[in-house]
């Protein structure tokens, strides 16, 4: 059975609500992991998007870099370093 985590990440790399997020945190600039309450029992689909102020995150993007049953790392980032940036995250798995 498909079970959906989903959670909002800050810049900071603290979770400000969400289901199944055990601990989020912020590894450097732009390097974010998500560790599950629950791991699941196969590798999740992942989708993250940047959130915030149109004027602050025009030219940023979202990427997932790592994903495992029990963990999503991601990095989001200007076209040409790494930036701080708060993120909207689901992850769907069984």
């Amino acid at each position: 059975m498909a079970r959906t985590i989903s959670a909002f990440i800050d810049r900071s790399g603290n979770k400000q609500w969400g289901d199944g997020v055990a601990r989020s945190q912020k590894l450097r600039e732009g390097l974010y992991i998500i560790e599950f309450e629950q791991p699941l029992s196969n590798y999740p689909v992942v989708t993250a998007t940047v959130f915030g102020s149109e004027w602050q995150t025009f030219n940023l993007s979202a990427a997932v870099v790592d994903v495992s049953p029990h963990h999503v790392v991601y990095v989001t980032s200007s076209p040409d370093h790494p930036q701080d940036c708060g993120t909207m995250v689901i992850i769907v798995g069984e």
